[in-house]
């Protein structure tokens, strides 16, 4: 937090800080970013007082940051109203960076055709597996299923079950996916929009957010999302291959690129 800041700045000293999330992290001394594209906060009832309220939280804390730098686009936007349409917070205190993603677009042979990706916090994580699990076989084609849990790799005819995949294995598999069943986190669409993968978003039950952008990118057309507790894996990998994902251009090194413009120039 702000004391560790502190120790950190005296000890080694620093010209400029970037934090990426953490609203505690910053010096009244040094010029301090925000990265962060929850400008808005949603409740599950999109309540508007309280996502004023949300954007009030974030006007007390811009006195603390010169910019909250937005990995999103200012049009054609992936996070909607997460950090657009915004009632309070004035334009000229945002900088919408583009996509921030640890992966890169490969060019390889599609030889994937259901990728199915689990991730999140227990018990949801682990009710997924059961209700995915149970209908995989249904799938035609060749399948890969990363478990997001420690367990041994299992093959068959068709399918390949992975415990847990590295960062490197990940960034492999989803370009070689045709369709990526995943959740629907915000880190994991700007994923997909480097790698330019259709996906079929199943959001973690009570995580507003998720639920949001699944709704979100569903009626825009790019991606297809179901609820957890209705999910028929025939029936929705069918509807979400008809989805045209995201097209645009997203380059995480223009991205990079952005953000040390931004900070040349406020810092």
């Amino acid at each position: 937090g702000i004391k560790r800041v502190i120790e950190l700045v005296e000890k080694d000293g620093c010209d400029v800080i970037i934090s990426d999330g953490r609203y505690d992290v910053y010096n009244r001394k040094i010029p301090s970013f925000l990265i962060t594209h929850q400008v808005r906060i949603m409740n599950p009832l999109r309540i508007k007082f309280l996502e004023t309220g949300s954007e009030i939280f974030n006007l007390f804390f811009l006195k603390r940051f010169r910019k909250f730098l937005v990995p999103d686009y200012e049009e054609d936007s992936l996070s909607g109203d997460l950090s657009h349409n915004l009632k309070l917070i004035d334009r000229k205190y945002l900088c919408y960076i583009g996509v921030l993603s640890d992966f890169r677009r490969r060019d390889v042979k599609k030889d994937i055709d259901y990728l199915i990706s689990l991730t999140g916090p227990e018990p949801q994580r682990g009710i997924l597996e059961k209700r995915l699990m149970e209908q995989v076989n249904k799938l035609e084609g060749n399948i890969v299923v990363t478990l997001g849990r420690k367990g041994e790799e299992i093959a068959s005819d068709n399918i390949r079950i992975y415990g847990i995949v590295g960062r490197e294995k990940r960034e492999e598999l989803m370009n070689r996916s045709k369709l990526i069943v995943s959740r629907s986190g915000y880190s994991t669409i700007m994923d997909l929009a480097v790698i330019g993968t259709k996906a079929l978003l199943i959001p973690t039950p009570g995580q507003i957010e998720q639920e949001y952008l699944a709704s979100y990118h569903r009626h825009r057309g790019t991606f297809y999302a179901v609820e957890q507790n209705e999910i028929d894996l025939s029936r929705d990998t069918e509807e979400a291959m008809r989805m045209r994902g995201i097209t645009r251009e997203c380059s995480v090194e223009r991205s990079v690129e952005k953000v040390l413009e931004v900070v040349h120039e406020y810092a």
